[in-house]
């Protein structure tokens, strides 16, 4: 699976330098996606952690020099979402929740590989940065949301040194 999503990050990454940008139209949607998860979070069987402000610093120092490390100088925040030991119903219904708050923002990849599944979804600030990125995996119940301003130049580089 590891290398099913670091492939599929690649192909994420040149198709979003390739594809038209969408402008970001509203500013709380990652808060949206973020408030969700917190919403799930005290449900049984969901795990949710969010990385802010002082945990994110910490990462940023401990990753200079760091090739793999480049990414955090430009996250402001991070949340990771997990459902995978939830019930099938509270994951269906949190990835429905999910998927509904997706508008304004660009689905960049959708690959579903013999019953493994990835949705990527960008929204842009501008033509050349990534204001958020939202990676989801129905079949597994994660999500990963990463906000900030992500230029797209620095994700080409990593995806070619991959």
């Amino acid at each position: 699976m590891k290398k099913f999503i670091a492939t599929l990050m690649i192909a994420v990454i040149f198709m979003g330098a390739a594809c038209p940008q969408t402008q970001a139209k509203k500013k709380e949607s990652s808060n949206a996606a973020i408030a969700l998860m917190e919403k799930y979070d005290r449900e049984k069987g969901v795990e949710y952690i969010k990385i802010s402000g002082f945990l994110l610093g910490i990462a940023k120092m401990a990753a200079r020099g760091e090739e793999d490390g480049e990414i955090l100088k430009h996250l402001d925040c991070m949340a990771v979402f997990s459902a995978e030991n939830a019930d099938a119903g509270i994951r269906e219904q949190f990835f429905g929740e999910l998927n509904g708050m997706m508008a304004g923002y660009e689905k960049a990849v959708e690959v579903n590989d013999s019953g493994e599944d990835m949705t990527v979804w960008f929204k842009y600030m501008d033509k050349d940065n990534i204001s958020e990125m939202i990676m989801s995996t129905e079949s597994e119940g994660a999500v990963i949301v990463m906000c900030g301003r992500l230029p797209v130049s620095v994700l080409e580089e990593m995806a070619e040194t991959m």
